[in-house]
C-alpha cells in the first residue's frame, strides 16, 4: 500500500513538470515578424515583413516574405552552427564551402570559421525561381529573432532588405 501511494503522489508531479516544460518550450519557439526596409535600384525604400515560423524538432524554421509587386519568397534558415555540424544539410547541399552565400570576397570562410550561435542563414525562392539569401545576427542566440539583432537579405534580382529587430 506505501508503495502505491507514494507512486500516485509522485505521478501528479511529473505530469505537472512535464506540462510546464512542454509549455515553455513552446512560448520560446514562436513565430513572429521582422520588419525591414525593401531598396531595389531606381525604386523608392519600402517597409516589408519577413515572416518566420521555429520548427518544433531543431534550432532552424521556415520563413517568408512577400515584396510589394506581389513575389512571394518562402524558404528554411538555420544557425550557421548547425550546418558546421551537419544537423542543417540544406544549408550546404553538399558544398561545405558554402559558396552561394558569398556575400564579398573571403565571407564564406570568415562565416564558416568558427561555430557561431549568434549567426542565422536563409534561402528563399520565390516561383520563378528567383532567389533571395538572407544573413542574421541575434543580439542573443538562444533567445532566436525575439531578443533582437541585425539582418540583411538579397535579392538574385538586384534588391536588398535590410533590417533591425
Amino acid at each position: 500500500m506505501l508503495v502505491y501511494r507514494h507512486a500516485m503522489t509522485r505521478s501528479p508531479r511529473r505530469l505537472l513538470g512535464l506540462l510546464l516544460a512542454g509549455g515553455l518550450v513552446a512560448a520560446c519557439a514562436t513565430a513572429g515578424v521582422i520588419r525591414g526596409q525593401l531598396s531595389a535600384p531606381g525604386q523608392p525604400e519600402t517597409p516589408v515583413s519577413i515572416r518566420y515560423t521555429p520548427d518544433q524538432r531543431n534550432s532552424g524554421g521556415v520563413m517568408s516574405v512577400t515584396l510589394p509587386d506581389g513575389r512571394a519568397f518562402s524558404g528554411r534558415y538555420g544557425f550557421v552552427a548547425d550546418a558546421l555540424a551537419g544537423r542543417a544539410p540544406w544549408m550546404t547541399e553538399g558544398n561545405p564551402a558554402f559558396s552561394e552565400f558569398t556575400w564579398d570576397v573571403g565571407a564564406d570562410a570568415w562565416t564558416f570559421g568558427a561555430p557561431d550561435s549568434d549567426t542565422v542563414l536563409a534561402k528563399l525562392v520565390d516561383d520563378r525561381d528567383a532567389t533571395m539569401r538572407c544573413r542574421f545576427t541575434l543580439s542573443y542566440g538562444p533567445g532566436g529573432f525575439r531578443d533582437g539583432g541585425t539582418g540583411e537579405c538579397r535579392l538574385s534580382t538586384g534588391g536588398r532588405i535590410d533590417a533591425k529587430f
